[in-house]
């Protein structure tokens, strides 16, 4: 799922009740509800474009992301506390328990290599330019030379041209900070 359908699907968990899984299920506490979008939200902002989200019967979440062979974990119980998995290549490579929304957070690293995906979540759908008969290039009847157009022209420099770059001196100063 995307971040948004994600999304959208941990809003959905407000309408679970009591007894939801086949009798078994408390209701989701609005504050782990907030807590798992708050996490879905950071994936996406960190470049992650894959995430799910599952109810738990003892009223926690589970939000996933999800990128190639890095798989993030995070349930968050009904007291608002976070256990976190990573898991690199189906290896797991950290886990954590008891943590504050800040400190999960901290855990979702940047995707740098991805980071284009950030556009992702602005556009649905892709758009493309169809190709159509009135796109097509037409040539001119005849050839147009330079001799027409002799006042257009500007005489091209012999003189050999060399690089230069305007370096700012003294833009930075160096700040002494004591300890």
């Amino acid at each position: 799922m995307n971040i948004t359908e994600t999304a959208q699907k941990i809003s959905e968990f407000r309408q679970l009740r009591s007894g939801w899984h086949f009798g078994e299920g408390t209701a989701l506490p609005e504050v782990t509800i907030g807590t798992a979008l708050k996490i879905n939200r950071a994936a996406g902002l960190r470049g992650y474009a894959s995430t799910n989200a599952f109810p738990g019967i003892n009223g926690e979440i589970q939000v996933t992301v999800y990128d190639g062979s890095i798989y993030l974990e995070f349930t968050i119980d009904a007291k608002s506390k976070i256990t976190f998995v990573r898991e690199d290549d189906d290896h797991e490579v950290a886990y954590e328990e008891d943590l504050s929304i800040t400190d999960a957070l901290a855990m979702i690293p940047l995707l740098t290599e991805h980071a284009w995906r950030l556009s992702d979540l602005s556009t649905p759908t892709p758009t493309l330019i169809a190709k159509s008969a009135a796109s097509s290039a037409l040539r001119s009847n005849r050839l147009v030379t330079g001799a027409e157009f002799q006042l257009l022209i500007k005489p091209v420099s012999t003189a050999p041209a060399y690089p230069s770059a305007n370096i700012l001196r003294d833009s930075t100063k160096n700040i002494r900070i004591h300890y």
